[in-house]
């Protein structure tokens, strides 16, 4: 690992994911952590961590706790990038910059809990407000701001339609967000998340749509998450 201090930790999940990014970067260093694949990568001086979990809510969260406590680094922006399906027909190939994030599977109503509330956690985890005061400034016109929901199951049209009864303002689907900002919530860091759609659940066929997309939707992402990173880096320079 760099003596650097690297200035994010952004995690994916999926190979597919991860390849934009390292056609973007130099490579420094990589090491498999647990289960997950940890990269040490930089862009124009700028260092930062890309860590590839697997899908699903425990490997997010395992490989995230994982590389916050073996990363040296002055409290990093964590962002969750990668894919997500979108919840709203306008948001099909664009990047979803993802202000507050809801555990759809998390169901304590029985003893008097909202549905998605864990008992003894917050309702909802929000992002950084900064994040997307920098990211608009690159990519304004082909961003969507707000709701991202994660569950352990991949998002049918029927679903869909559950979620958006429940949460109408949710923009986007994804099987690893919630865990990476409760995680990032424990150690008061900095959470970003920022995610290309590859195709709509509301969609009966957008199983095969993503299968087409994926690459495309990981590159907006990847694209946007190397920008911030860069903004964030020199934003933190100027305040020390």
């Amino acid at each position: 690992m760099s003596a650097a201090f690297p200035a994010a930790i952004v995690s994916v999940a999926m190979r597919q994911e991860a390849e934009p990014f390292l056609d973007l970067c130099t490579e420094v260093d990589s090491r498999f952590v647990g289960g997950a694949l940890m990269l040490t990568l930089e862009r124009d001086g700028v260092e930062f961590v890309l860590i590839q979990s697997g899908v699903g809510l425990v490997n997010a969260a395992a490989a995230l706790s994982t590389a916050i406590s073996t990363v040296q680094s002055r409290d990093p922006l964590v962002i969750s990038a990668g894919t997500a399906g979108g919840l709203r027909a306008n948001t099909l190939n664009r990047l979803v910059i993802g202000t507050e994030f809801v555990n759809i599977d998390a169901d304590a109503t029985a003893f008097g809990y909202r549905r998605g509330e864990v008992p003894g956690m917050p309702f909802r985890y929000l992002a950084d407000p900064r994040v997307s005061r920098l990211v608009a400034t690159h990519h304004g016109e082909r961003a969507v701001s707000g709701m991202a929901v994660s569950s352990y199951s991949f998002i049918t049209a029927a679903k869909a339609a559950e979620i958006i009864a429940e949460w109408p303002e949710a923009l986007a689907a994804d099987m690893e967000s919630l865990a990476l900002a409760q995680v990032s919530y424990h150690h008061r860091l900095p959470f970003a998340y920022l995610r290309g759609v590859s195709d709509l659940c509301i969609e009966t066929d957008n199983q095969q749509v993503f299968n087409d997309q994926v690459i495309n939707a990981a590159e907006v992402s990847a694209t946007a998450a190397i920008d911030l990173i860069g903004s964030w880096a020199h934003r933190s320079v100027k305040a020390s």
